[in-house]
């Protein structure tokens, strides 16, 4: 089947493939940094993407874009992140408080509804998720709190599960908060 094929079902003739905009946010976090690394996208990036996918309706493009922004790791991100990036990963703006609280309030309300989060999809990111907060549990136990704070705005960075389990041991032989903090940026994935 072609790129926007059009299915010849019973009852569904000539109407696009429901599953077409699902593929095009597929492709766009293929081929996009930005979008694959789920970070917060400048205004008006619909316009480029609907550029660069000329070949679909801007309205599929858009729907694309929207479903993408919806998920959860993009929603966090925007808590995360100070800045929002063109396509190639370039910084072209800044994320605002009123838009982070938007985002706060999606997590909540996906939350509330019993949305599957994006772990259903990724099993490892719950693998590596559950090894980012027992570091954190064992940092504030040594460190203090606040030494948890600052140690998990380096580990949301690290996505490799063979990166924390060597964060995990070098923890071991850190005596101060400094010296953990300092291992923690010449983290190699």
């Amino acid at each position: 089947m072609t790129r926007g094929a059009v299915v010849s079902d019973a009852g569904t003739e000539g109407k696009p493939t429901a599953s077409r905009t699902d593929e095009l946010v597929a492709e766009m976090e293929r081929e996009f940094s930005a979008l694959r690394d789920f970070l917060p996208l400048v205004s008006g990036i619909e316009d480029e993407l609907a550029r660069h996918y000329s070949e679909d309706a801007s309205w599929r493009v858009i729907a694309a874009l929207k479903r993408h922004v919806a998920k959860r790791a993009y929603l966090r991100a925007i808590l995360r992140y100070q800045q929002r990036f063109d396509l190639t990963g370039e910084p072209k703006g800044e994320v605002t408080e009123e838009e982070r609280l938007h985002a706060r309030d999606q997590l909540k309300a996906l939350e509330a509804a019993g949305e599957p989060g994006d772990e259903a999809e990724d099993p490892l990111g719950r693998i590596t998720e559950g090894y980012r907060l027992l570091l954190c549990k064992q940092v504030a136990h040594r460190f203090g709190q606040e030494g948890a704070r600052q140690s998990r705005a380096y580990l949301d960075d690290v996505h490799a599960e063979k990166a924390l389990e060597k964060a995990g041991i070098r923890l071991l032989d850190c005596g101060s908060l400094e010296e953990w903090l300092r291992a923690l940026a010449n983290l190699e994935e």
